[in-house]
Formats: C-alpha cells, structure tokens, sequence
C-alpha cells in the first residue's frame, strides 16, 4: 500500500514534535543545536526510524526526512539537509547520533513507557556512550 503526501507529512510532523519537546526540556531550540553534527544525526535517526515503524519504502522514507527536515526547520531546504546527511554517513558523531535517535524512537512508538531522552541528555551531560 503507497503511503500518501498528507500521511508522510503527518508522521514527520510526529517526529518533529517529539525533536522539539526534548530540546525544550533541555533548554534549547532547534536553531541552536541543528548545525552540529550528533544532534543533527539524532534528528535523521528519528526519522528513519518512524519511516521504519511505518513500514514505508525508500522513496517513502528519503521523501518524509526531507520534508521532517523542512518540518524541524520552518524553511524549504529539507532536501538540501537530506544531502548533507548522505555526506556525513561514515562520520563517527554522526553514526552515532543517528544511532541513538533511531533507538530512541524505534523504542518509543513500540513501548508505552518508554522515554526518548538520548538528545535531552546530550546536552546535559555530553555525548552518550554507544549501547
């Protein structure tokens, strides 16, 4: 079954709403922190890992981290995001971050008590140790 333009739009705005409320409980907005590469790589692995619970395609999945990007950002340079994210694949921070968020949110929509808090801990205890 093709996912539809509104039900990726939906997912993504669910991805950048959960981004958003663990970088307000950490005191923090997307401006701040989006051009670093762990929580940016954080923010991809939110994604991807929404797309996966969703069971989406690879057009499905590259189409709802663009328009998440563009969603996180309140602007229309998602696809841009997208390729800067291609670049940084074999990137240390950024394995990890993308790791950890896709973790986080492969965990949250399959479990009712689970937290997603790996960002929100980023910055306030620094980059967390690899599971």
């Amino acid at each position: 079954m093709a996912v539809t333009n509104e039900q990726i739009k939906s997912v993504a705005v669910l991805g950048t709403k959960g981004i958003e409320l663990q970088l307000s409980l950490a005191d923090k907005t997307v401006q701040e922190v989006f051009y670093q590469i762990w929580p940016f790589a954080y923010c991809y692995g939110v994604f991807e890992a929404l797309t996966g619970h969703y069971r989406m395609h690879t057009v499905e999945t590259y189409l709802l981290i663009t328009v998440g990007f563009e969603e996180l950002l309140s602007e229309k340079d998602g696809r841009k995001q997208l390729e800067k994210a291609t670049q940084l694949q074999t990137n240390t921070l950024f394995v990890e971050g993308r790791a950890h968020g896709f973790d986080d949110f492969s965990q949250w929509v399959t479990s009712k008590d689970y937290r997603p808090l790996s960002r929100m801990n980023f910055f306030a205890f620094g980059k967390p140790t690899m599971k």
